[in-house]
């Protein structure tokens, strides 16, 4: 009996310790990318996913709200909006040929080589349609006032 005891001890004590290290790593994610999951660059993130143009389009729809944006800023807005979901359709284009046909399972015909390959296509097609979009996201920005761009700016901890 004692030995069962020990064993269901120790195995406590490993999963406490296995849960602990798995919060530290959260933490330090989080800390890496800024304050919390989303934390980053800004409001536009050119992913493969079939919900990245609505998630693109939702926290842009939040940026206006917070920002309080007035009418000739509206316009200028729209125009960025129109930009970044135009360049969204065009990079999710390009992830169709790289993208395995489903999550966690990797091409088998693709070697290391192929495979850096694809991400050099993918980082490409990311920085083309980030090219595409900062004539837009800046002339936005310019329109902003001062308030309204320490809106923008990431929360510093």
């Amino acid at each position: 009996m004692k030995k069962l005891t020990t064993t269901i001890l120790a195995t406590a004590l490993v999963g406490v310790i296995s849960l602990s290290s798995f919060a530290s790593t959260a933490t330090a994610n989080e800390n890496r990318r800024g304050p919390g999951a989303r934390g980053g660059a800004g409001p536009i993130h050119f992913v493969c996913s079939d919900e990245a143009a609505g998630r693109i389009e939702t926290g842009l729809s939040r940026m206006a709200d917070r920002l309080e944006l007035t009418d000739a800023q509206t316009a200028s807005f729209d125009s960025f909006k129109t930009a970044t979901l135009s360049a969204q359709a065009e990079f999710s284009e390009t992830c169709v040929d790289f993208k395995p046909a489903e999550r966690g399972q990797a091409n088998s015909d693709t070697d290391l080589v192929d495979r850096l390959n694809n991400r050099q296509a993918m980082m490409s097609a990311q920085l083309s349609a980030m090219e595409d979009v900062m004539p837009e996201f800046e002339a936005f920005f310019d329109s902003l006032t001062d308030a309204q761009k320490s809106k923008c700016a990431p929360n510093v901890a």
